[in-house]
């Protein structure tokens, strides 16, 4: 496909809103060349590796001291919580997880990226029409994977909210927990020109959140809870 069918492609399946909306002609232009440029061949055999190590860059020294700090006094603080029986050490190793794993996700989706220029994208579903298109048209645009990355990616952390709570929960504290962490992930990506604000990354991310919860967390905290019960009495 060359570049003046891709243009004339993406214009017609996705919008035509360049001329709709000011102050975000930069942005929008940078998005469909990158469209482009990964239909015409990248995009079509980038596989999972690639993309991760487009996204997780190697740590500097300053980075790998603040995260092992931070490690070190979230450790201390749950030890002394539980030898205080405030906790279980299931709850203070699964808080420990939790916390490590958002640090991680925080570092590597934000502030271990490189400033650029400010670039958001507001329109809902805009990476899924694509990747729908490109499953007409016979091949997987590497933003399939890019989805599938940004649901699993949140899966750890749903899947880890009950049992640092310690019992079962509703589905509306993964849903909770997914929008206010995505948001402030993209908030940071817009304000800090780190990334591509988009309405698409909160989605999927809430998405990969409630999944985690319903699927594993709430089941293996139910079977740690059946478990760890006392047995009842006999009669």
């Amino acid at each position: 496909m060359s570049k003046g069918v891709c243009f004339e492609h993406i214009y017609r399946n996705i919008s035509g809103r360049k001329n709709k909306r000011g102050g975000t002609i930069d942005a929008q232009e940078s998005i469909l060349f990158h469209l482009c440029y990964t239909t015409q061949g990248k995009g079509k055999h980038m596989d999972l590796n690639q993309i991760f190590i487009k996204y997780y860059p190697e740590w500097t020294a300053f980075e790998a001291v603040v995260f092992f700090s931070v490690l070190i006094g979230v450790t201390a603080i749950l030890l002394i919580q539980v030898l205080r029986k405030h906790i279980r050490w299931v709850q203070a190793v699964s808080v420990l997880l939790l916390v490590t794993y958002l640090m991680l996700v925080f570092g590597s989706t934000v502030f271990m990226r490189q400033p650029g220029t400010r670039q958001a994208e507001y329109e809902w579903f805009w990476s899924w029409k694509v990747v729908y298109h490109a499953f007409e048209e016979g091949y997987t645009h590497s933003l399939f994977w890019e989805i599938l990355l940004n649901i699993a990616l949140f899966v750890p952390i749903g899947a880890l909210l009950p049992l640092a709570s310690g019992r079962k929960r509703g589905i509306w504290l993964a849903l909770v927990t997914g929008i206010l962490i995505s948001t402030s992930i993209e908030g940071l990506q817009l304000w800090l020109c780190r990334g591509l604000f988009e309405f698409d990354d909160i989605f999927d991310n809430t998405l990969g959140c409630v999944l985690g919860q319903a699927v594993i967390g709430n089941p293996v905290t139910y079977l740690l809870m059946k478990i760890s019960a006392p047995p009842k009495c006999k009669n």
